[in-house]
């Protein structure tokens, strides 16, 4: 009686078993986007992403449907940063199917710690010429902020060509289209010690696409925006991890060649991360995130981004003389360390040389007070090389003489070693949530107690979303463009050392707020300048 009991309630079980996976496996439990080239499907009930191919080449890009998602958001509480909502355990509230355009809300979200959140997500996927776009809205009537969400997110990202190395490209910081493994071998860009998985965290302030590059074939990933009033991230894992680990700190491992470790599903997931931090009552739109299969090399996937940037970007007319290929000079006249190379009256004598051997411009660095990397963001000049009317006159001379002379500048800091920052500019200096600015370790010059940063000044990141800001970093740009430079060279624009968010509450911006778009604020600044007093000027950096 009780082995006929037993059998009956493990034949009870395998049939519920099989009925579920009949049901996942269904076709019209699918929601479809097919065109041309790529063919997507959505499971009806939660809305993850099931499959994607490309369909030129059969290329499968979303596989196991086991692995799909949908989003990820993270809403901390007062008590629990790492409280986070999982997209895929709750059912869709709705969703709307127009052509190819296909609208998901979800409603009434549970996270980690507290049920029933009164947060609306409504995620956007449309399939276009241009790939598969995803947007998106968040409306968030809780007691919590939305700080970040997964959007797009691919549970399965899965790489067809296991014989060819995969790499991801993309642009950095005054660099060329750099590589970073992801197949055979993977980069674990934070190290052993702060996540779970390895993880792959590629900002896009600097660039705004990126490609996951094969042999002959690869995927363009774009974040679509030109406010930047949203930072986002492209991130890879890679899970449950290395096949092994080919160093001591875990930055580098073998991937499994297989689809399984263990048995284990060996597997990639992918995901952009926006950092709405979307407050009580208020609503956020997700800009686009184009994601489209190519056929070729990385000229192919970058194809994609310039023909977008046509869309947006117009170039500004350059100085005649600047239209033409020629040689720059740089001379570091004074460092932060006090080591003056020549006084500004001889600034001539080089002008002279540089006629000589067909050099059209001399960039001047380390002529504002204190030398390079001292003093910012004060552009008086320094008493160690001489008088305003000596450098204004010089740069005079050499510019009748034909030598263009270009002003080495800084608006990004402040030296944290100097009253006036400890006095006033503290006061637009960047915020992060718990109120403290943000310190930046500077560079160091010439004497062994700088190379050993011990007496190193400090920079730090400023606001320039901040009015205050952008009038001091005005006033001193007007002290540049009156010696009659033919340009500036602004040193560092867009760095802001890291710094993405300032919490400050008495910029007057959202709090907090991206500070990217301060920078277009201050160019305009600028700009009402150059054109009142020098409409040739020459802005570079």
């Amino acid at each position: 009686m009780k082995a006929n009991s037993l059998l009956k309630s493990l034949y009870f079980i395998a049939t519920i078993t099989f009925s579920i996976n009949v049901f996942a496996n269904n076709p019209e439990e699918k929601i479809l986007l097919e065109n041309d080239a790529l063919k997507v499907e959505f499971d009806k009930k939660t809305g993850t992403l099931v499959y994607m191919e490309y369909k030129k080449q059969g290329r499968i890009i979303q596989k196991r449907q086991q692995l799909a998602q949908s989003f990820k958001m993270w809403v901390p509480t007062t008590d629990r940063s790492d409280n986070s909502i999982l997209g895929k355990e709750h059912s869709l509230s709705r969703y709307n199917l127009k052509g190819n355009k296909l609208i998901f809300e979800w409603e009434n979200l549970n996270s980690t710690t507290v049920r029933n959140l009164n947060i609306k997500f409504t995620g956007i996927v449309e399939l276009k010429k241009e790939g598969l776009v995803f947007t998106g809205s968040l409306e968030n009537k809780s007691n919590l902020t939305v700080e970040a969400i997964f959007w797009p997110y691919f549970g399965d990202l899965y790489l067809p060509d296991k014989e060819n190395e995969t790499n991801w490209m993309n642009f950095r910081y005054a660099g060329g289209l750099e590589k970073t493994p992801i197949y055979p071998t993977f980069k674990n860009i934070p190290g052993y010690h702060g996540v779970d998985y390895p993880i792959q965290i590629h900002n896009v302030q600097y660039s705004h696409f990126g490609l996951i590059q094969s042999n002959d074939q690869g995927i363009y990933v774009g974040y679509h925006d030109t406010t930047d009033r949203i930072n986002l991230n492209f991130t890879f894992e890679l899970k449950p991890g290395f096949e092994y680990c080919l160093d001591s700190w875990m930055r580098f491992g073998k991937v499994a060649k297989e689809d399984t470790i263990d048995g284990k599903l060996s597997h990639y997931e992918f995901y952009c991360t926006h950092f709405p931090y979307t407050n009580t009552n208020e609503t956020t739109e997700l800009d686009p995130i184009v994601f489209n299969p190519y056929q070729g090399d990385w000229h192919s996937g970058a194809d994609f981004y310039k023909k977008w940037r046509t869309t947006w970007s117009n170039t500004l007319p350059l100085p005649e003389w600047a239209s033409d290929v020629h040689a720059w000079m740089q001379i570091q006249i004074n460092s932060a360390e006090d080591r003056p190379m020549f006084p500004y009256n001889r600034l001539t004598d080089y002008c002279k040389e540089c006629l000589e051997y067909k050099v059209k411009a001399i960039q001047l660095t380390g002529w504002t007070n204190g030398g390079q990397d001292r003093g910012i963001p004060s552009h008086d000049t320094d008493p160690l090389l001489g008088t305003y009317d000596d450098l204004k006159n010089a740069i005079s001379a050499c510019e009748k003489m034909g030598v263009k002379i270009i002003l080495f500048n800084k608006y990004t800091w402040a030296d944290q070693s100097q009253d006036w920052f400890k006095n006033e500019l503290i006061n637009s200096s960047i915020k992060d949530q718990y109120g403290n600015y943000r310190v930046y370790p500077g560079y160091q010059y010439v004497t062994p107690m700088q190379l050993s940063d011990i007496n190193t000044r400090r920079l730090i990141p400023m606001c320039p979303l901040s009015d205050a800001w952008r009038k001091i970093a005005v006033k001193e740009f007007n002290k540049s463009i009156e010696l009659g430079a033919s340009g500036m060279l602004y040193d560092e624009n867009q760095h802001h050392g890291g710094a993405m968010y300032c919490f400050d509450k008495n910029h007057g911006h959202h709090v907090p707020a991206s500070i990217y778009p301060g920078d277009k604020l201050l160019q305009d600044d600028f700009t009402k300048v150059k054109q009142q007093k020098k409409p040739d000027y020459l802005f570079c950096g």
